[in-house]
């Protein structure tokens, strides 16, 4: 379900990228609804199947299961908290496309886990140059069609950059790992 759900929530995301351009901004509004819905589903089953893998033993790469699960979680959080903010920004076009990108680009994050890094000759680390390549581009993007970064850009930017950057650490405190045993059990 985890799969169907993420990989919903993608195809709602290309529908409604191509509606407003068509010029079906009520068909937009009405799916955006339905979306929202996909994206709650979104967090509660990337956050079941957090706890599932950490019940299970499975980890991202050579994480030990603690930090594999704050891993999984932070990133439902920052998709959350970016997602509930791109609904509450609706009625102001440019933060609310920019925010459903962020919010959808904080789940690629566990796509670029899974590439073959090491196959490619590269070391693991690669990921993180590849995914904030990806998180840069929007504030590029911003630079050359506005020359200037929208508010909406920089701080679901920092956002997510800081949920990236602190997850690992956290997942790796004692309090962390009591919290991951409890659920474990």
């Amino acid at each position: 379900m985890h799969g169907v759900i993420f990989s919903l929530w993608f195809v709602v995301l290309l529908v409604q990228t191509f509606l407003i351009p068509a010029g079906r901004v009520r068909w937009h509004r009405k799916l955006g609804l339905v979306s929202y819905g996909v994206a709650a589903l979104v967090v509660l089953f990337g956050v079941l199947a957090a706890i599932d893998s950490l019940r299970r033993g499975v980890g991202i790469g050579s994480f030990d299961l603690s930090v594999s699960f704050a891993i999984s979680i932070m990133d439902m959080v920052a998709f959350g908290i970016v997602i509930f903010s791109s609904y509450r920004a609706r009625h102001r076009p440019s933060a609310h496309k920019r925010l459903v990108l962020y919010a959808t680009l904080s789940l690629m994050d566990a796509a670029f886990d899974r590439w073959p890094y090491e196959q490619m000759r590269m070391h693991f680390s690669a990921h993180t140059y590849v995914y904030f390549g990806f998180l840069f581009f929007p504030g590029f993007y911003d630079l050359v069609s506005t020359r200037r970064i929208q508010k909406s850009t920089l701080w679901a930017f920092l956002l997510i950059a800081t949920l990236y950057e602190v997850r690992i650490p956290m997942g790796s405190t004692h309090l962390w790992h009591l919290l991951s045993h409890a659920v474990a059990e």
